[in-house]
């Protein structure tokens, strides 16, 4: 009953999907894409180490601004983009746990820049993609539309 009134307040059209079936929800299916593909740039070989990269691979997805409304999903739920901001100038003590911080830092930030070019990158081949299968509109300058 709590859903419904929230729905109905907020002028939200409920849809319900079946359970454990994701192709019911489109939504659900195009993330479940995006992170496959994520994924599919990181992990090794056998495939056997994806669950230690999902966290970072969400973290990218969630700051990736949509073509659709121009902001992130991280940004949409909060009203800010997380702080983003990476310093390595600092030289910490050769083996120290400073060392792996940084170490681990650089790392974190070469995977986000990784996902986010893959992600750049499947944008652009799917626009390709629908643009080939798409015809110009006839409209001239001048006409009414």
């Amino acid at each position: 009953e709590f859903w419904k009134a929230l729905c109905s307040y907020l002028k939200i059209e409920a849809k319900l999907s079946t359970p454990y079936h994701p192709e019911t929800d489109g939504q659900t299916e195009r993330l479940n894409a995006v992170m496959e593909q994520y994924l599919r740039t990181m992990v090794n070989y056998l495939q056997d180490d994806w669950e230690s990269w999902l966290h970072l691979a969400e973290f990218a997805g969630n700051n990736v601004a949509s073509e659709t409304t121009g902001m992130s999903p991280f940004f949409a739920n909060y009203g800010y983009d997380p702080l983003w901001h990476f310093d390595f100038s600092q030289t910490p003590a050769e083996g120290s746990k400073a060392a792996t911080a940084k170490e681990l830092a650089e790392k974190f930030k070469e995977i986000t820049d990784h996902l986010r070019a893959e992600m750049l990158r499947a944008q652009h081949r799917q626009q390709e993609q629908a643009d080939k299968h798409r015809t110009p509109a006839p409209a001239q300058v001048g006409d009414y539309v």
